[in-house]
Formats: C-alpha cells, sequence, structure tokens
C-alpha cells in the first residue's frame, strides 16, 4: 500500500514540476497559447486525431495573434516570412550519425556520404527543392489535381435528376495522383 502511495505521489510530483516548467520556464514560454495546450501536448494530439487541428489552430491564431504556442514545445507562425527563416538555414549541418556509410554499404546516396560528397549532392539537387522552382511546378499540379476531379466526376455521374454518388477507393485514386500520369488513369 505504502508503495503506490510513494508511486502516485511521484507521479503527482512528476506532473507538477512538468507543467512549471513548460508554463514558466520552458523557452517558448515567452510565446501566447491557451494555458492547457502549452501545459500539455494532449490537447494538440486530439486535435489532430479528431482532424479539427487545422481549425482549432486557426481559431487559436485569431484569439493571439500571429504567433501562437500549440504545445509545450511547438510553436505555429501566420506570417508567411517565417518560412524563410525558419526553412531556409543556410548553415546546416549533418548529424553525426548520417556522417559516414552503415556498415556493410556501398551505394552512394545522399544521406549515408561523405561530406564533400554530401555538399555535392546537396548543391546538385537544392534548386528543385526552391520556392521559384516550386512556384514553376504548380501549374503542372494544378493540371494533374484538374485531372483526377474530372475523372473522379465522371466516375459518380449519373442521369439527370439522380442523385450523384458512387464508392470510390480515394487512396487507389491518390496513388494515382502522385505517381502516374493523367492518361493512366483508369
Amino acid at each position: 500500500m505504502a508503495l503506490i502511495a510513494i508511486v502516485a505521489l511521484l507521479v503527482i510530483l512528476y506532473l507538477t514540476i512538468l507543467i512549471i516548467y513548460n508554463l514558466y520556464l520552458h523557452p517558448l514560454s515567452i510565446y501566447p497559447g491557451p494555458l492547457h495546450w502549452r501545459a500539455f501536448r494532449f490537447p494538440f494530439i486530439h486535435a489532430n486525431i479528431s482532424g479539427h487541428l487545422p481549425h482549432r489552430i486557426r481559431d487559436l491564431h485569431i484569439q493571439y495573434g500571429d504567433i501562437v504556442r500549440v504545445a509545450p514545445d511547438e510553436i505555429s507562425f501566420l506570417d508567411p516570412r517565417a518560412w524563410r527563416d525558419i526553412y531556409t538555414d543556410r548553415e546546416f549541418v549533418r548529424p553525426h550519425q548520417y556522417k559516414d556509410q552503415p556498415p556493410g554499404k556501398t551505394a552512394a546516396n545522399l544521406i549515408a556520404c561523405s561530406e564533400e560528397e554530401h555538399a555535392r549532392l546537396r548543391k546538385n539537387l537544392a534548386p528543385g527543392f526552391s520556392e521559384k522552382f516550386t512556384a514553376l511546378q504548380e501549374p503542372i499540379v494544378q493540371k494533374y489535381i484538374d485531372t483526377l476531379f474530372d475523372k473522379l466526376d465522371a466516375k459518380i455521374s449519373t442521369r439527370e435528376g439522380e442523385k450523384k454518388s458512387a464508392d470510390v477507393d480515394l487512396v487507389e485514386w491518390i496513388n494515382y495522383l502522385a505517381l502516374s500520369s493523367p492518361i493512366q488513369y483508369k
């Protein structure tokens, strides 16, 4: 019985210290957000699992402004200028665990290669992931999406006056979108 009481006390003590740390001592504690979202990750996970996360975060931005703390260790930015600051770090340092090839592996790839080879490969691939190049691909991607919707509309279309409905395997169609050309759609 005493062991259960000690374990319960330790759990309560741990949770209390965790809450105090997350609310007042964490490096992100200066950013606004709802109290329970700043203290625990559970509200974020619950909103994500229930499918309401984007809507909840939008509501939080309306309430708290452009920068909102949505979890103890996560911040959401509304300002598009934050994208460059967050994702265009020119001082990228590869983690130590990716420094060399794993034992028995000799094939060159971007992750498990020498630092010189990694820098060369990254320099060659980087333009394909730039904001400019991604924007140039938007019309092509939009054409594929339009084709997907045209094909889905054709699949579920029925006679005039009848309710449109059909069973469609969306996973299959999304795979067509991601991996095939529109000509190969069913």
